[in-house]
């Protein structure tokens, strides 16, 4: 079983602790390190990524420390990784062609939206 940090109550996101892959459980675990429930990966999720905890809709903040970082681009799904391929940053802007990149990187080019920018989250 795979380990996440949920830092708020407020949050939608949970940062992974280890590589989680697809379908395996990951835990939610507490600023203190308590047990909070369990999830599901839907895709494999690199360690340090995020993974949504609820359905987040299209168009909806991205909730981290209570705070937005970022900005849904599509739908995302319980379970599912937030990163450049379904959310935009409110940190910094990312040029496309690193974000394309990027993406091959992780073998996500396939789900990249084109036109998208400013998307790292």
């Amino acid at each position: 079983m795979r380990k996440a940090i949920y830092m708020s109550p407020q949050d939608n996101v949970a940062t992974l602790l280890e590589k989680a892959e697809a379908q395996e459980t990951v835990t939610l675990l507490s600023k203190k390190n308590t047990p909070l429930g369990e999830l599901v990966a839907r895709n494999t999720i690199p360690y340090g990524f995020k993974m949504a905890v609820t359905d987040i809709p299209a168009d909806t903040d991205i909730l981290k420390y209570g705070v937005p970082i970022a900005r849904s681009t599509r739908p995302i799904w319980q379970g599912e990784m937030v990163h450049i391929h379904n959310a935009t940053s409110r940190r910094m802007e990312i040029p496309d062609q690193m974000k394309q990149e990027m993406l091959r990187e992780l073998s996500l080019a396939d789900s990249a939206h084109k036109g998208v920018t400013n998307d790292a989250v």
